[in-house]
């Protein structure tokens, strides 16, 4: 490609970025199309379950965000490509500015932005299409205006103006071309770090002490676990938001965000983990919910005899159903507070589904309507090979030591269990590799619904390396099993086995 070339193609992919910019703050403020959210959404819905459990196992909630990159990049390309076709257009016509041009020139990517919104299902449904092109506009306008002002000029004329003008040809350069790009990666950085990043959470479990650990035994909102089908949570508008409750039900209802505050609420402590966590995974955690419970709506609604399921339907397109019997549980609530707060954008704002003893997936956020059917229904993972059932599988993890520590005398053992809405009953740990148990003490759950905190005691008494397992029996007397199985399509099983180094201390 020749030196021209190579600045047309510069100018261009310098315009896709400040489009790609531009569309990402619509999206975060205002609800708008981001192309390549679009585009990654589709691509995970459109995989084989294995395939996408795989990613997420390897990848955990940065896969989404680095497809977003990876699509961005493509993109970027693509309006760096066309931008080079701009001068062989450019050259065909006279007169007008370079500017008015650039704008002419980006009304045809902008018509194909548009209908590549408009072909992916999701998040932009509600959207009409006076809408995505309104929303798209700006930024394609800005692309043209980046190609008009920064696009390089013609041979002849830049010739003249090197000779003429030697002097601050350095500073027309930084100007022109490294300001632009500059800015344009800043402002990336900026979104991707201000918005994205905290977007994902930071669900993870990191070296703690026993304190801290027993100090985290309700999850910081901040900090619990995220796992969805929208690489940025919608933005909804309360004053427009409704719930609808219709299908097999003899008073079709709908609900404003106040009128279901208006209801009796509870308050209850639960635990929820996502289907694809692994074996000492960290994609659970235990928050405060407040709602109104799921029953208290379906009453008011006066469910047909012949209901079986109640679906939920999600504002970002996601859709999921839980059978009726569970959906009338005393624990399955329709949750707008977490943590003594109001449920933010990320965790489902207005409100979600809090459903104690099946994992997340079945637990909906963003929840716009519920509609009761008679015939067993398939949500978006189960179309896909997950679990409709998604019973949590009784599982326990060690929390400290961390795995590959370097141990020295005493040192304690603590963790978590979960078995849904079974409890835990007992933890046994080992140190020999399930050669021998001992029994953990265990601190009383915060309700029938949470993880139980354990710990215990070890003091080594050989050097080298020592692999400490632990397992969990729930109160029907059911021992975790040791069997290890992948997360799809059930969830994971086994042990959690960490190997950890004992040496002596210099004193001994």
């Amino acid at each position: 490609m020749q030196a021209s070339s190579w600045r047309r193609f510069y100018t261009g992919v310098l315009g896709g970025t400040v489009i790609l910019a531009i569309t990402l703050a619509s999206r975060i403020l205002l609800n708008s199309p981001f192309l390549p959210e679009a585009v990654a959404g589709k691509i995970f819905a459109t995989v084989p379950g294995e395939v996408e459990s795989f990613v997420v196992l390897v990848l955990g909630s940065y896969a989404k965000y680095l497809t977003v990159i990876g699509i961005s990049i493509v993109l970027a390309v693509l309006y760096g490509l066309y931008g080079i076709l701009f001068t062989r257009f450019d050259r065909r016509f006279d007169g007008g500015g370079k500017i008015s041009k650039g704008l002419i020139y980006s009304l045809p990517p902008w018509l194909f932005h548009a209908v590549a919104v408009l072909s992916l299902d999701g998040v932009y449904a509600s959207l009409n299409l006076a809408n995505i092109l309104l929303y798209l506009l700006l930024a394609h306008l800005a692309y043209g205006a980046t190609l008009g002002a920064f696009y390089p000029k013609p041979p002849l004329e830049e010739a003249e103006v090197v000779k003429s003008e030697s002097k601050g040809r350095a500073r027309r350069i930084f100007i022109r071309k490294v300001a632009p790009a500059a800015i344009g990666i800043a402002i990336l950085i900026y979104g991707i770090d201000r918005f994205l990043l905290p977007l994902l959470g930071t669900s993870r479990f990191t070296e703690e002490t026993l304190e801290e650990m027993y100090s985290k035994e309700v999850t910081p909102t901040e900090e619990f676990y995220r796992t969805d089908i929208a690489v940025i949570p919608p933005n909804v508008n309360v004053s427009e938001w409704r719930l609808t409750i219709g299908g097999q039900v003899e008073n079709p209802t709908e609900l404003t965000y106040d009128q279901l505050k208006s209801l009796p609420s509870v308050q209850e402590f639960a635990t929820l983990e996502c289907i694809s966590n692994p074996v000492g995974g960290s994609l659970i955690g235990t928050a405060l919910w407040e709602g109104v419970r799921l029953s208290t709506v379906l009453e008011e609604a006066k469910v047909k005899p012949g209901a079986k399921y109640v679906i939920f339907y999600s504002v970002d397109g996601y859709s999921v159903a839980i059978p009726l019997e569970t959906a009338l549980k005393e624990g399955t609530v329709l949750a707008y507070n977490m943590n003594s707060e109001e449920l933010n954008s990320i965790h489902g704002f207005p409100i979600r589904a809090v459903v104690p003893g099946i994992f997340g997936m079945m637990n909906a956020k963003w929840i716009r309507g519920i509609e009761l059917v008679a015939e067993e229904y398939l949500g978006y993972w189960q179309t896909r090979g997950w679990s409709n059932e998604a019973d949590i599988e009784t599982t326990s993890v060690i929390k400290i030591p961390q795995a590959a520590a370097r141990l020295s005398g005493f040192t304690p053992i603590a963790g978590i269990a979960f078995a849904g809405d079974r409890e835990i009953s007992k933890v046994e740990v080992s140190t020999d590799g399930g050669e021998t148990w001992s029994q953990a003490m265990l601190k009383d759950s915060l309700s029938k619904y949470t993880w139980i905190l354990w710990d215990t005691e070890w003091i080594p008494k050989e050097d080298g390396r020592h692999a400490i397992k632990v397992r969990a029996t729930d109160k029907a007397g059911r021992v975790q099993t040791s069997q290890l199985r992948g997360t799809y399509p059930d969830g994971a099983t086994g042990y959690h086995v960490i190997d950890v180094v004992v040496e002596s201390s210099p004193d001994e």
